[in-house]
């Protein structure tokens, strides 16, 4: 009950002013009391009947309106904890209970000279305390009418409030009356006898009037409200009153006596009226507008309404409903619409009981099945309703139209049914664990099988490599613990069989909503045959590499007889070089620039046989392929040279026809001068062959397509059957008696590891044509 409610700002009884018509009911009520006042008060003094029954009659009558006024105004309190009118109902409660001892001691009413043991006085003293407690309520409200409800905790509660407060009023009721019962002797004297008023009973009647003065007043300079408004007239109703009875009257039963009690009745009623008035039209006002926001959520068409009874009839409908279930508003309209006609047979035991669940707690809870369309189609739907009252026949149906629903759950379902495929069938597998880096999840395929058992295991528990190559896992750990992500990290682990096996793994950290660290998530692959197959390609690779040695070697020795002369050419010329730079210096005078120049022809000579054994040792020795920049037609050129003795023993003409200028490529030199070197030398032992005709050799270069150098080596010989075209690139295919038939198939692997193509065709008139590609030093750096 301590509970704080709205403050007395927000009811329109408090803080509205009255509209224009309210004031002039009150200016009515107002002009009408003046005038009753002006009629009555010359004729005022006029004695009429002495009627006994009347009081007990007529202040009845003001007790019960005053009570129940009281009552409202204490509720009233009890929803906007507003002090004044706490104090405006205590005047009311006061005024009803002062009429108790005022009706029972009047002379008369009951006996002749009233009950309690009244005296003279107590009747007049009894009503002039009425009439006195009563402008003072009247003022107590003007004065904390702007006063605020405060939320203090310490504020004792509602029940204590009202309780106290009306225990207050009785106490001081009670108390009054034991003063103008017992002490009827200490109180002034306003009667002279049973009827007659003395000057005193004016001069109480006098601050009577004054105090409803003042009570008008300060609720007429306050910011006036509909309930101050008529609280002004209940303090003219007072002042009035006390005029007509006791000013311009000299004793009880007189006009302006019975008119005065009239005045009273007034008082009493305009402000139960009010309260009465403004509180049905507070409620009519929250009907209404409880019935515009329930209008507005039906045609909002948020979601489908209608209502209908028990009997299945569907009374109204919202568009939302209506198009649901493709019907038009005439159907309804008709009676044609019915909710049980739209419920599939299937469903009916479910409507059965959704009635009983209506029968039993007035509503049911939503629950899905299907309507029918006009057309005999289905819509799923989520159905919910209530009574409008519990026993009632009618109530509300509440539908929402699930099709878009259940289209994105089928989505879903057939989503996760093909991930789930994807899952089972795939290579791949899908892993997840938590901050403590230990497994938590684990597709079936994950390591070959049992993945479950490596459930709760720290995901490096398995790797083989974990203590050979700690610093490659210290630098996947160090990426997990600081929440990076990781891509294609391979390891050596056991698989399911307990064999090893190769796994590339790559993962993401996950986070919750708070953005704590959950743990990782990602991919896992079986790689074991590519890293095997890798292992395998390195070893053929070397291989490769040993037969190309080989290879290289077994032309050297085909070019013996050629090196040698190439060799022993400059030796022999820096002999007679060094003979004539001897003479030079034995001659007197010694011709010492004769003999410098025969000494730099010895060192040119030197250095050419130097090149030429530095070559043959390049082209002999083991070492790996590497990968520079160089002029292919000089690595050509050369080639020409160590081939020259081949050429000139089996009488060939060469005619080389090179790009000018230099042709800049980037490659193994060594490699792609024994490439040149076995198409060359392939090419002589074609046409050594060869009687008649003339026995060409045709080396070439020129630009290819995309920036490629395009080399070709040609010769005039019986050429290749069009059928083995392709297979003499093939291992261990030849067609010399000789032959292991590697050459060319290394060849080719040397061109194909240059980013380059080689192949072979028809040379014309005859002979064949082997041509191959290398990318320039510009795209190929």
């Amino acid at each position: 009950m301590n509970e704080r409610a709205p403050t007395g700002a927000e009811t329109p009884l408090l803080s509205l002013p009255p509209t224009h018509r309210q004031t002039r009911w009150a200016i009515a009520v107002a002009v009408c009391q003046v005038a009753a006042f002006a009629l009555v008060a010359p004729f005022a003094r006029i004695q009429l009947a002495e009627i006994n029954a009347f009081i007990p009659a007529f202040e009845g009558v003001i007790f019960v309106t005053d009570l129940v006024t009281s009552v409202l105004l204490f509720s009233q309190f009890a929803i906007y904890r507003l002090r004044a009118l706490l104090v405006l109902a205590c005047g009311y409660l006061f005024s009803a209970l002062m009429i108790i001892p005022h009706v029972l001691t009047f002379p008369g009413a009951f006996s002749p000279t009233g009950l309690l043991g009244a005296g003279l006085q107590t009747t007049a003293s009894l009503y002039w305390f009425w009439h006195l407690f009563f402008p003072m309520a009247l003022l107590g409200y003007g004065l904390m009418r702007d006063e605020k409800s405060d939320s203090d905790p310490a504020e004792p509660s509602l029940l204590a409030v009202v309780v106290g407060s009306v225990a207050l009023v009785l106490a001081l009721a009670c108390g009054l009356t034991l003063l103008a019962t017992a002490g009827n002797n200490y109180l002034p004297v306003l009667f002279a006898d049973r009827v007659g008023f003395t000057p005193e009973a004016r001069l109480a009647a006098a601050t009577t009037m004054l105090l409803s003065v003042s009570a008008a007043a300060v609720l007429w300079l306050s910011q006036r409200s509909l309930l101050d408004q008529w609280l002004i007239i209940v303090a003219l109703a007072v002042l009035l009153e006390m005029a007509l009875g006791s000013i311009f009257v000299s004793g009880r039963f007189s006009l302006g006596f019975y008119a005065g009690r009239l005045f009273s009745l007034l008082t009493s009623t305009i402000v139960l009226v009010v309260l009465l008035v403004e509180t049905m039209r507070f409620h009519a006002n929250v009907a209404r507008s409880k019935e515009r926001k329930i209008r507005r959520l039906v045609d909002a068409n948020i979601l489908g309404i209608c209502i209908a009874n028990l009997e299945g009839v569907i009374i109204e409908a919202n568009e939302a409903f209506l198009r649901m279930v493709q019907y038009s508003l005439e159907d309804v309209v008709s009676g044609r619409l019915r909710w049980t006609d739209l419920t599939p047979a299937e469903w009916r035991k479910q409507n059965e009981r959704s009635v009983a669940e209506l029968h039993s707690t007035g509503a049911f809870q939503p629950v899905e099945k299907e309507y029918f369309r006009k057309d005999g189609s289905r819509v799923p739907v989520l159905v919910g309703g209530a009574l409008f009252e519990k026993s009632g026949n009618e109530g509300v149906i509440f539908a929402l139209d699930l099709t878009e629903r259940k289209r994105a759950e089928q989505t879903l379902r057939e989503s996760e049914a093909k991930f789930r495929d994807y899952a089972e069938t795939a290579s791949d597998w899908f892993w997840e664990i938590g901050p403590d880096y230990k497994f938590t999840h684990l597709t079936e395929n994950a390591f070959g099988s049992n993945a479950a058992g490596r459930i709760g295991l720290t995901c490096w528990d398995h790797a083989l490599d974990l203590e050979t190559e700690p610093e490659k896992w210290r630098l996947v750990q160090a990426k997990l613990d600081s929440r990076q992500p990781f891509r294609d990290f391979v390891y050596r682990g056991l698989g399911s069989n307990g064999s090893p096996m190769y796994v590339r793994a790559s993962g993401k950290p996950m986070f919750d909503a708070n953005g704590n660290f959950r743990g990782y998530r990602g991919t896992g692959t079986d790689i074991t045959a590519l890293v095997l197959a890798q292992e395998e390609h390195e070893r053929l690779r070397q291989l490769e590499s040993n037969l190309a040695h080989i290879n290289r070697v077994s032309m050297m020795g085909e070019m013996a007889a050629s090196l040698s002369h190439e060799i022993l050419h400059p030796i022999a010329t820096a002999r007679n070089n060094a003979r004539a730079g001897r003479r030079f210096l034995e001659i007197n005078p010694p011709n010492l620039d004769e003999a410098r120049e025969a000494l730099d022809c010895v060192v040119r000579d030197a250095d050419r046989a130097k090149d030429i054994v530095g070559r043959i040792r390049d082209q002999i020795k083991k070492a790996p392929s590497r990968k520079e920049r160089f002029d292919l037609n000089e690595a050509i050129n050369e080639v020409i040279v160590m081939v020259q003795s081949a050429i000139a023993k089996n009488r060939i003409s060469v005619d080389a026809r090179l790009i000018d200028g230099p042709v800049p490529v980037r490659g193994d030199r060594v490699q792609l001068q024994q490439v040149l070197v076995n198409l060359i030398l392939n090419a002589v032992e074609a046409m050594s062959s060869i009687e008649d005709g003339p026995r060409e050799l045709s080396i070439r270069t020129e630009h290819g397509c995309t920036e490629h150098i395009l080399v070709a080596v040609g010769d005039s010989g019986l050429g290749i059957d069009p059928v083995n075209l392709e297979r003499v690139f093939e291992p261990f295919y030849t067609t010399k008696k000789s032959g292991v038939g590697m050459g060319l198939s290394i060849c080719r692997t040397i061109i194909n590891g240059h980013e380059g193509r080689l192949w072979v065709s028809a040379n014309e008139p005859r002979g064949a044509v082997f041509q191959f590609t290398l990318p320039t030093a510009k795209t190929g750096s």
